[in-house]
């Protein structure tokens, strides 16, 4: 498999396969696979104060602007952690 001999890269995947990478992500998820990611993706350094402050009760767009990141990012932030589902089930 083309995704397993270059080392989970998707992008290259998806370039050696002449299909868009978006769509050979979508693959790799529905098959339940993960690709490599970006390297060295760490977690935005304020990430946790951010999840403090909605721990603390303050709402999501405020938390956001309070640590300087757009209220979209901290939205994604929240639906793609483990951490955030504490909070979606508000």
């Amino acid at each position: 498999m083309v995704f397993d001999r270059l080392g989970g890269d998707v992008s290259a995947a998806a370039r050696e396969l002449g299909l868009g990478r978006v769509t050979c992500a979508s693959w790799v998820r529905q098959a339940g696979l993960r690709g490599q990611g970006r390297p060295g993706g760490k977690p935005h350094p304020r990430q946790h104060e951010f999840f403090a402050l909605l721990q603390d009760g303050m709402p999501l767009g405020d938390a956001a602007r309070k640590i300087g990141v757009e209220p979209e990012r901290a939205r994604r932030w929240l639906t793609r952690s483990r951490a955030g589902a504490r909070f979606r089930a508000r």
